[in-house]
């Protein structure tokens, strides 16, 4: 009985194995899900492995390549549709600003500008008529800005900035010959009534209205500026504080005028014959320093001559480019800095040594941009040429030591404010305390 039950098992287990092998999924060393232990361990050293799929491993490289393409797809996808962010495109310019009379007009620019959005920097010079400003050009117009501050600008052109100072100084000079006829006309005047026994009589009530006339018409063409720049500014500056000195003069004269007290329409003019003058000194101390720095740093030409192998042609400064080799004739002066190829000669280093003494040039020497040719036709390959020349760096400090202020000039600003401050405070004070001491003086 027991070896039929053992025949039968050997004849039915094959055909169960079969079975369960074709219901398995076809993976090396997986047992038979159907087969009971002591069947599986009795005949797993007879059961032979099922075949491995042809082609297994190439069709899993391809399945592999296949995600990694989709993959590498969709990251390519991702980065061009969600971009890394760029910066802000930032310009910086220098501007001629037109209409500031003080200080503190520069200091109402300044704020002005650096309160508005897209404005990086800006620097203002009241000796220079300057601004270097740093802005996004997507976000503000820096022209637009200082006009809205009341005030004119224009990007700067050294080769026309002499016209608007020229302008400039010929209004100071105009005024102050209207300042000093006032003075002189409001003293002459005004003597006799220090000298007149009975200065409050019809002799010497024309005369005091003489001298409110005279004082009115001047005072005001002279002194308009400042009362100008008093409303403009929104800082207390010298402005401010000449125009509150000359309103209370003048308002205290006429109230002398109508109740036959003391006048002083003569101070009044001296005042301002005396703070006119002071302007037009500056306007032409800066018309001559301009003028001075626009003939160190000034091009006369425009064009150069490049060679193209054997010939020359004629090309604009902004087409240069380092590499090219330009033929520099006597008197010219170099465009960009470069080498001496074929030549010799003399340049004037003046511009940038201070030495009017030529200096020898030849084959291998440098030659610095702006410099002078003197003598000798010479063959100059480029090194430098743009912002990175010589010329142009000396240009670029030169601006920016005009638009700039030293610390000096800053402390001197801060304390003008204080000072208008503590002068009409002092002012006040003093008129309190006459008042409650002795009102009648």
């Amino acid at each position: 009985m027991n070896r039929f039950l053992i025949t039968l098992a050997l004849v039915l287990s094959p055909l169960a194995a079969a079975g369960n092998l074709a219901a398995t999924p076809a993976f090396p060393g997986a047992p038979p899900d159907l087969w009971c232990c002591a069947t599986r361990d009795r005949l797993s050293p007879l059961r032979p492995n099922p075949p491995a799929p042809p082609m297994r491993g190439a069709a899993v490289d391809a399945i592999g390549r296949v995600a990694r393409r989709r993959r590498s797809s969709w990251w390519t996808w991702l980065r061009r549709e969600t971009p890394s962010p760029q910066p802000l495109p930032v310009q910086q310019g220098h501007f001629l600003i037109e209409g500031m009379r003080c200080a503190s007009c520069m200091t109402t620019i300044e704020t002005h500008l650096l309160q508005l959005p897209g404005i990086h920097a800006a620097r203002v010079s009241f000796s220079g008529q300057r601004a270097t400003v740093t802005w996004d050009p997507t976000l503000v117009d820096p022209i637009a800005a200082v006009a809205a501050a009341g005030f004119l600008a224009r990007p700067y052109d050294p080769s026309v900035t002499s016209d608007p100072m020229r302008r400039l100084n010929d209004a100071w000079l105009l005024r102050l010959g209207v300042a000093g006829f006032g003075a002189a006309a409001t003293m002459f005047l005004a003597e006799p009534l220090y000298y007149a026994s009975a200065p409050t009589d019809v002799y010497g009530q024309a005369l005091r209205l003489g001298g409110a006339i005279v004082a009115t018409l001047t005072g005001a063409y002279a002194g308009g500026p400042f009362l100008q720049g008093a409303l403009k500014s929104r800082t207390l500056g010298m402005d401010a504080l000449v125009s509150l000195g000359a309103i209370a003069t003048y308002l205290a004269s006429l109230a002398g005028l109508v109740t036959h007290g003391a006048v002083y329409f003569d101070a009044l003019m001296m005042l301002l014959f005396l703070l006119t003058a002071g302007r037009f000194a500056e306007a032409a101390m800066r018309r001559r320093v301009y003028g001075a720095m626009e003939r160190l740093l000034g091009h006369t030409a425009t064009t150069c001559r490049v060679w193209d192998g054997d010939t020359l042609v004629t090309l604009p400064l902004e087409a240069l480019a380092t590499g090219m080799e330009l033929e520099l004739a006597p008197g010219e002066q170099a465009p960009a800095d470069g080498v001496v190829v074929r030549g010799r000669t003399h340049v004037v280093e003046a511009m940038l040594t201070g030495e009017p003494t030529p200096v020898p040039k030849g084959p291998g020497d440098e030659v610095l941009g702006g410099t002078q040719n003197a003598e000798g036709a010479i063959r100059l390959r480029l090194t430098r040429v743009g912002p990175e020349a010589a010329h142009a760096r000396l240009q670029s400090l030169v601006q920016e030591a005009a638009a700039g202020k030293s610390p000096l000039q800053r402390l001197a600003d801060r304390a003008g404010h204080i000072g208008t401050l503590a002068v009409a405070a002092t002012a006040a004070l003093t008129a309190l305390g006459w008042a409650l001491v002795d009102p009648a003086r």
